[in-house]
């Protein structure tokens, strides 16, 4: 009854989980300090962007709506950046997260549909899965460098076993970041190999 009373009270970030129709009872607990709301049914992305953003002490929603004195992060660098992902949610996620930072993301569902879409457009930033069919990440990163594209790659792997580090590496990525991620790590793994970026 205290926390209902006084969500802000409470030392760690609360999420209103409510049915799709948002009653205005919730509305005004959400102005009171809860930290987002979730509508049933939940979606997996959605769960995992809320508990990255109320940790942040951001509000989010799950659509186009907002409560509280914050909302979703305003994108001010406009980067481009290509996310290799073959996992339809994995991708998903990616999406959101880079766009919350600030990118214009472009999507490829495999390795060859990097190599296309990296040869047709210029990109800031390339982020790819480990493993993805037709021809896996550390393949079109090799790819990529022998075809003199610069740009920084960043791996995402769900394996951190010792020498995979060292795996994606030599085969030209810059930096490797394990699933599952948050978007601050996101963050900090694109300024570590992207150090000049707006981000």
């Amino acid at each position: 009854e205290g926390v209902e009373a006084d969500p802000g009270s409470c030392p760690v970030p609360l999420v209103l989980l409510c049915p799709m129709h948002l009653p205005r009872e919730a509305r005004t607990l959400a102005r009171r300090g809860f930290a987002g709301i979730l509508r049933k049914p939940v979606l997996a992305w959605e769960l995992w962007e809320i508990l990255d953003r109320a940790g942040q002490g951001l509000a989010w929603l799950g659509s186009e709506d907002s409560v509280g004195t914050e909302t979703r992060p305003r994108s001010h660098s406009g980067f481009a950046v290509l996310v290799g992902e073959d996992n339809p949610l994995h991708r998903e996620v990616a999406r959101r997260m880079l766009e919350g930072l600030g990118g214009q993301v472009s999507l490829a569902g495999n390795g060859l549909e990097v190599l296309a879409l990296a040869e047709a457009m210029t990109f800031d930033l390339i982020l790819l899965d480990g493993q993805m069919p037709e021809l896996d990440g550390l393949s079109a990163a090799r790819a990529l460098r022998s075809r003199s594209v610069k740009t920084p790659i960043l791996a995402m792997t769900a394996h951190a076993l010792e020498g995979d580090r060292e795996r994606f590496l030599s085969a030209g990525m810059d930096g490797v970041l394990t699933k599952p991620f948050t978007r601050a790590d996101l963050s900090r793994a694109i300024q570590r190999i992207w150090p000049e970026g707006d981000i």
